[in-house]
């Protein structure tokens, strides 16, 4: 039975009931600006004997996308630990993102990427997209994180799953003092722009797969194209684009979209 059917058989005077959850450990994460009452967080605990803590998510903010998130019940305890695919995050739901929804993307990256590649992830977070990577792939990684707080954890994650042959850094990825390094790029931010992209091509070797993930308007991909195409346009860096996936909805007109590029660095 669904989640909101599950709240509704129960009480079906409880309305603005979110179409699922997101789990991390002992927590139920439900995602919804509207309000949500507290009789609908006493249903899932007597419901899931996992759920020990029930918070509710409105918005993130900023370029680290720290979570807006309030206890609807149980134990205010936001650290927790998340296990998925064979990797272990540590994380605090109060003060970093990190999405469930992402496990196919986080899947398919790992088999997307060859053994002895160097990786470069320009907004690292916790490991959200290149943990897995490193634990089951044979490769060397450069990780950046700019945020203080969301940089420790990554440490710890780093520390925690055995990881080897990584650098990180805690700072702005386009401050990095490093050049022609990357086999493949992610770009996990989902508002990048110039300034962004011109560090990207910096760090890249002469030929390096990006992967971009905007946010756009339901029908308007191309859009975003063009305004990524035009930019390598005007850089002289010749392109081609390798996929494009629906990563998942955003919002009701939003859809989170990976781009994968592949470009060359023209000689000078």
């Amino acid at each position: 039975m669904k989640f909101r059917d599950i709240i509704s058989n129960i009480d079906p005077s409880i309305t603005n009931i979110p179409s699922g959850y997101s789990r991390y450990g002992h927590i139920m994460l439900l995602r919804s600006s509207s309000k949500l009452p507290s009789k609908m967080a006493e249903i899932i605990l007597s419901h899931y004997p996992w759920c020990q803590s029930v918070y509710q998510q409105t918005d993130t903010k900023g370029i680290s996308r720290i979570p807006e998130i309030k206890l609807l019940g149980g134990i205010d305890n936001p650290k927790t630990l998340h296990i998925e695919n064979g990797a272990k995050y540590n994380i605090d739901i109060s003060r970093i993102t990190f999405s469930p929804g992402n496990r196919y993307l986080r899947e398919r990256l790992v088999n997307e990427i060859k053994d002895s590649e160097h990786l470069v992830d320009m907004f690292s977070a916790v490991g959200n997209l290149s943990l897995q990577p490193l634990i089951h792939k044979k490769i060397s990684a450069t990780l950046i994180e700019q945020n203080e707080y969301t940089f420790s954890y990554l440490q710890k994650n780093i520390k925690l799953n055995g990881v080897q042959d990584v650098e990180l850094y805690n700072l702005d990825s386009r401050k990095i003092d490093k050049q022609n390094i990357a086999d493949r790029i992610f770009m996990g931010y989902h508002d990048v722009d110039k300034t962004h992209l011109i560090s990207a091509l910096k760090i890249a070797k002469k030929t390096c797969i990006i992967h971009l993930h905007p946010i756009v308007v339901i029908g308007e991909l191309d859009n975003q194209i063009k305004t990524y195409n035009d930019f390598f346009n005007q850089q002289n860096i010749n392109f081609e684009i390798l996929s494009t996936h629906k990563i998942k909805n955003y919002s009701p007109k939003k859809e989170h979209i990976e781009i994968q590029y592949k470009i060359t660095k023209n000689s000078n």
